[in-house]
Formats: C-alpha cells, sequence, structure tokens
C-alpha cells in the first residue's frame, strides 16, 4: 500500500491520519476543528491493527500514501 514517497519521506511507513484528535495547532485546520468530535483510540506504538479510512495519494505533501481520515483503529 505503501510508493516510492513513503519510503523516501516517510521512513518506508503508511502513513495514518486521524483528524483533529489532539490539540490542534495546525492553523488552516483550527476553524475545520471546531466543534469537530471524533473519538479514536489509538494504541501503543507497536499494536498490530485494523484501520478503516479513506485511502489517499497526498499531492501536497509529495504524494505518499496515507489513510486520510482514519475512520476507526482496533487492535
Amino acid at each position: 500500500m505503501i510508493n516510492s514517497a513513503n519510503v523516501n519521506g516517510q521512513f518506508g511507513n503508511l502513513v495514518l491520519e486521524p483528524i483533529c484528535q489532539n490539540p490542534v495547532t495546525q492553523t488552516d485546520a483550527i476553524a475545520a476543528c471546531t466543534n469537530f468530535d471524533q473519538n479514536i483510540n489509538i494504541p501503543p506504538v507497536g499494536t498490530h491493527v485494523t484501520v478503516t479510512g479513506s485511502y489517499v495519494l497526498d499531492q501536497g505533501h509529495g504524494g505518499w500514501a496515507e489513510i486520510h481520515p482514519v475512520t476507526s483503529i482496533t487492535p
């Protein structure tokens, strides 16, 4: 599910992007996250998980593959 942009720019990882999960500091995301509530439990690093969401190529960040937005994570 990864491509060369993941290898070169993300250490070979598939990017998972739950939205508005933590306090938002990205200026262009603050308004979008206001009054938005999505409670996704993020398990500890190293946990094997199943992730549901949209599989996209992030053209704004080098074209790497990611799941954005993440709609669920289950161990």
